[in-house]
């Protein structure tokens, strides 16, 4: 007896991840598509990174990114990608703390990589000069479009004025007072008060 067996090669699946933007930041996420025609019957997904069998998955750390398709023969076709994550920028705000009345300081943004910087105030550049007291906050953006921000809060101080001489003394006389570590000399013709502020 003579018995025929017929066979049937089927083609697997036909397609591939279809997501164009493989690239974020820290903290972001990326979607993820897939998109396979079967030969015939439906279409399984499975992907190597997380337990789930949609077509789409989301993705939060830098890596190969693999998905299987399966149809309902079992045929398989599978398609992966590489997605990156890039860090946020780095960089530091450096300057006194401290700042007198009637004299300024310069904010300085600094990083060891090449960053665009905005203040809040607007201003588009490193260095800002500040004369009054605040916070002051500045955001850098990478050229992968990474934004993180820094402030610096900086502190105006009156300086004390004690003013140190005598309380009693003679007409005609010369007499000396101390004030903001500046000694001035008058010759007294007329009683006079002094007041300083």
């Amino acid at each position: 007896t003579n018995h025929k067996v017929s066979s049937v090669v089927r083609d697997i699946p036909v397609g591939r991840i279809t997501s164009t933007l493989l690239d974020a930041c820290d903290g972001d996420s990326l979607v993820i598509e897939a998109l396979f025609e079967p030969q015939d019957g439906d279409v399984f997904y499975s992907w190597d990174c997380v337990s789930d069998t949609s077509s789409s998955i989301v993705v939060k750390r830098s890596g190969d990114v693999v998905v299987t398709a399966t149809d309902s023969f079992g045929c398989k076709g599978t398609s992966k990608v590489n997605v990156v994550f890039h860090p946020l920028p780095e960089f530091e705000i450096n300057s006194a703390d401290v700042v007198c009345v009637d004299s300024s300081a310069v904010l300085s943004a600094e990083s060891v990589s090449v960053l665009d910087y905005v203040w809040q105030n607007g201003v588009a550049a490193n260095t800002i000069t500040v004369d009054t007291a605040g916070i002051y906050s500045c955001t850098a953006t990478d050229a992968y479009g990474c934004v993180s921000s820094r402030s610096k809060e900086m502190v105006v101080k009156q300086p004390k004025v004690m003013i140190v001489g005598k309380s009693e003394l003679c007409r005609d006389s010369i007499f000396s007072f101390l004030a903001a570590r500046v000694t001035i000399s008058f010759r007294l013709k007329k009683l006079k008060r002094f007041l300083m502020k």
